[in-house]
């Protein structure tokens, strides 16, 4: 079931690394546009169940239920080989669970944040699933004492940045050749709830900042024409004097050229990382949200890179905190200070290098394990392959992850 961008690439990549290994592969599930792309049959489109926070999954919650209900009948009666969840828990792991009555093999990709909140969840991961693969080191330990196999496969978007980037030639590529030019990123995410809490805050942040630094070039890069048209909006009205660049579709390539970012807490802070570009991360959500995971959320850090380094290695501003003053301040301390630059570098490429495992093609080879245990005709190259998507843990909701799949041969 795949429910957000980043689990629609993962979801593609692994449907090739698949493909790879038994050629005669088939799928079918809740693809995103790659996975369509990539072959992947769509019982349901992934966009029908993009819901984020918590007040609307419940407002959605017995359609929710329903699509839930008649993809894990649908899956079912073809009889895959083996049904992958690919992140999105309180959608996937609860079908994970009704496939295993049904004797499917059954593979979560992508841990539950059991670290951060709702630690009981381990035992629900271990009763769902047959097979949990991890994209971050420190989960494994996690499960320890649960019937559960877990494999850590490093994660998928690490392998998609060069170990040595080369902050000179991403800067040549956006026409930024100018070594006297300073770049600032903004990203204030994709999703509705981030740009309505961030994108002003944001955008008078980078305006302070350009006011004590002649040399500024400010680049937002965007998802598409109309993420391109409303941040435009927003940025016109909280900071009109400010001069930005919108680029659509280069948010990697703007990451790698910038000298500091400005980002929403989530994906884009480990790719800032992987880009070796120092960041100030902010977060804010509608307070009575706010006020129900200050609760339960039980890590000291928001920010990817300071829980991979378990220490603060970059500065997170997390609601009330997200003040276009202290941001400013934040950045301009990365832009004064060479040699704290450099330090951060150095632990990002330690971290970079921890995180590089062929994630793909590890996390295939261990889908096409389980199912050799489970049928081991199957892996004799006869009959096709399919991936599937699944659905949910006791309640469907869409917002904690991203997808589920389903393989037969």
């Amino acid at each position: 079931m795949t429910t957000e961008p980043s689990g629609d690439r993962l979801g593609a990549s692994v449907m090739r690394a698949l493909r790879t290994e038994a050629l005669e592969a088939e799928f079918f599930g809740m693809p995103g546009p790659r996975m369509r792309e990539a072959g992947c049959e769509s019982l349901e489109p992934m966009e029908s169940v993009a819901v984020m926070g918590i007040i609307e999954v419940l407002k959605r919650y017995r359609s929710l239920a329903r699509l839930r209900a008649r993809l894990v009948e649908d899956i079912r009666a073809r009889s895959p080989d083996v049904v992958v969840g690919i992140d999105a828990p309180d959608f996937n792991l609860g079908a994970l669970k009704r496939f295993g009555h049904a004797g499917i093999p059954r593979v979560q990709l992508v841990s539950p944040q059991v670290w951060a909140w709702r630690r009981g969840r381990v035992r629900s991961v271990a009763a769902s699933c047959d097979l949990l693969l991890s994209i971050f080191p420190f989960e494994a330990a996690l499960y320890d004492g649960q019937p559960l196999d877990v494999k850590f496969i490093g994660h998928p978007v690490a392998d998609e940045f060069p170990l040595t980037p080369d902050r000179a030639a991403a800067r040549a590529r956006l026409g930024c050749a100018n070594p006297e030019k300073r770049l600032l990123a903004v990203l204030p995410g994709s999703r509705n709830q981030e740009i309505t809490h961030l994108a002003a805050p944001f955008f008078e942040s980078a305006a302070l900042l350009a006011a004590s630094h002649a040399n500024l070039e400010v680049l937002c890069p965007c998802v598409s024409q109309a993420h391109q048209a409303r941040l435009e909006e927003i940025c016109a009205l909280a900071a009109p004097k400010l001069r930005v660049r919108f680029l659509e579709g280069l948010g990697r390539e703007v990451l790698a050229a910038a000298d500091v970012a400005l980002v929403a807490s989530g994906t884009a802070t480990l790719e800032s990382m992987l880009a070796r570009t120092p960041m100030v991360v902010g977060y804010r959500m509608p307070r009575f949200n706010f006020a129900i995971v200050r609760r339960l959320v039980r890590v000291p850090f928001i920010a990817m890179p300071n829980l991979l380094a378990g220490h603060e290695l970059v500065p997170e501003f997390i609601q009330d905190a997200v003040q276009p003053a202290m941001l400013a301040k934040a950045l301009d301390a990365w832009l004064c200070d060479a040699d704290r630059r450099g330090a951060f570098a150095a632990e990002a490429a330690t971290l970079h290098a921890t995180l590089c495992r062929d994630a793909s093609v590890t996390a295939a080879q261990a889908i096409l394990g389980v199912i050799a245990q489970s049928r081991p005709e199957a892996t004799s190259g006869v009959s096709p392959w399919t991936m599937t998507d699944a659905t949910s843990e006791d309640a469907p909701s869409p917002s904690s992850g991203e997808p589920t799949h389903s393989c037969r041969k």
